[in-house]
């Protein structure tokens, strides 16, 4: 399951992550804080995360919380998982 996501990611969206990054976004249970430099693809992670807890795991994405650090990040975030999910969707 996990392989065939990463695979996704970097055959679709060219989204190449670190051992660091996959850890994170395969982090399942209870919450998770991702710090990184500036450019250090935060906000990608969060969204692959996202969609990885929903996709994957069935997570109810109502039961899901994500915080970033301004609200251009915040719709930034929504617009990319939205468009990410549905493309996703279509590759099942």
């Amino acid at each position: 399951m996990q392989n065939r996501f990463f695979d996704i990611l970097e055959k679709d969206y060219n989204i190449k992550l670190n051992n660091q990054q996959k850890d994170a976004v395969m982090h399942k249970d209870g919450p998770a804080l991702i710090l990184a430099v500036p450019g250090g693809g935060k906000t990608t992670v969060l969204i692959c995360r996202t969609a990885n807890l929903i996709k994957n795991y069935g997570v109810n994405p109502e039961n899901i919380l994500s915080i970033t650090f301004s609200k251009a990040s915040a719709w930034t975030w929504k617009i990319d998982l939205r468009q990410f999910l549905k493309i996703y969707q279509r590759q099942e």
